[in-house]
């Protein structure tokens, strides 16, 4: 069981949006209890209405090693280069695409930083209204990089993807 509390920013300089986060969570597993910090900065730049390159920096780590079956490090670290995409706000059809790119390391609690190795993310999906409050929903998502990821992994060497399809509907 997982309970996590979490603390974001956002502020416009310009063309500019500084974001930054802040995230503690205390994870118990059988009598196991652990905690996890995360912090992570990132600078968007607004190149249109639609576009958004941006770099991050995340940091995070467990306060102790764990053998209750998901991977703890003392610390995980990534930096990274994207873009945000987005097309179609107000009309029947919506696209969104956010994705990035870079480096991430881990360092376990019985050991030093290990080499920067790739990581990579993708989130992106296409919608279509169907009504006021109503929205057929496609997602895709993939990524590598333990460094930014919330949940409890199993190993150091991971990687996800989903794809689903919503209908999401407004209760007003």
């Amino acid at each position: 069981m997982r309970n996590e509390g979490r603390l974001a920013l956002e502020l416009p300089v310009r063309a500019f949006r500084l974001r930054g986060g802040l995230r503690g969570a205390m994870i118990e597993a059988g009598d196991r209890r652990n905690w996890r910090g995360t912090a992570d900065g990132a600078v968007a730049l607004a190149l249109s209405p639609n576009v958004a390159p941006w770099i991050r920096y995340h940091h995070s780590g467990y306060r102790d090693p764990t053998d209750a079956g998901y991977f703890a490090p003392r610390r995980a670290q990534s930096v990274e280069v994207g873009s945000s995409f987005e097309l179609g706000e107000g009309s029947p059809w919506s696209l969104s695409l956010d994705a990035g790119g870079g480096l991430q390391r881990i360092a376990t609690h019985d050991g030093v930083a290990g080499s920067w190795k790739p990581a990579l993310e993708f989130y992106g999906y296409l919608g279509r209204a169907l009504g006021p409050g109503r929205e057929l929903r496609l997602e895709a998502e993939a990524e590598n990089s333990i460094a930014v990821t919330t949940s409890a992994t199993t190993s150091g060497s991971w990687s996800y993807g989903s794809l689903s399809l919503a209908l999401r509907w407004a209760l007003r």
